[in-house]
């Protein structure tokens, strides 16, 4: 720790550091992983008040409720998109927009946009076809 502060320019309490060694020790870091964040923490530019938070970058994880948000939006999103893609097609497809099952309408939301995928290669196909066409008849000429 003497090595960090006269590096980093900080006077860094005992108390904090005990407190430190006690965080290190309860997520279960041998000396390895100390020597490891700590050579990371030595290399970033930064100097002064050095937080813990420092050694920590690469642990940073999610919590649990982070992670329940997250993946709600993306659920809302998908089904979002999945009504959008419903009411859009010209299909009579009623029966689909009042189900409840959010896992039907994002299947059925896939389906559609796999069709549109499918109908704009034919048009491309089409359209190919038709340039050739007119380029053998020009040709021909």
């Amino acid at each position: 720790m003497a090595e960090l502060e006269a590096q980093k320019r900080d006077n860094i309490p005992e108390t904090t550091q005990e407190v430190w060694y006690r965080t290190f020790k309860n997520r279960n870091w041998d000396k390895t992983k100390f020597d490891i964040q700590f050579q990371k923490v030595l290399s970033k530019p930064s100097y002064g008040a050095v937080k813990i938070d420092e050694f920590f970058v690469e642990d940073q994880a999610y919590t649990m409720p982070e992670v329940e948000r997250m993946i709600e939006l993306r659920i809302n999103s998908l089904t979002c998109q999945g009504e959008r893609l419903l009411t859009d097609k010209e299909m009579n497809l009623q029966e689909y927009l009042n189900l409840k099952d959010d896992y039907i309408k994002l299947a059925v939301a896939k389906k559609l946009k796999f069709q549109q995928y499918n109908e704009q290669q034919e048009a491309y196909e089409l359209i190919i076809d038709r340039s050739i066409e007119i380029a053998k008849s020009e040709l021909e000429r």
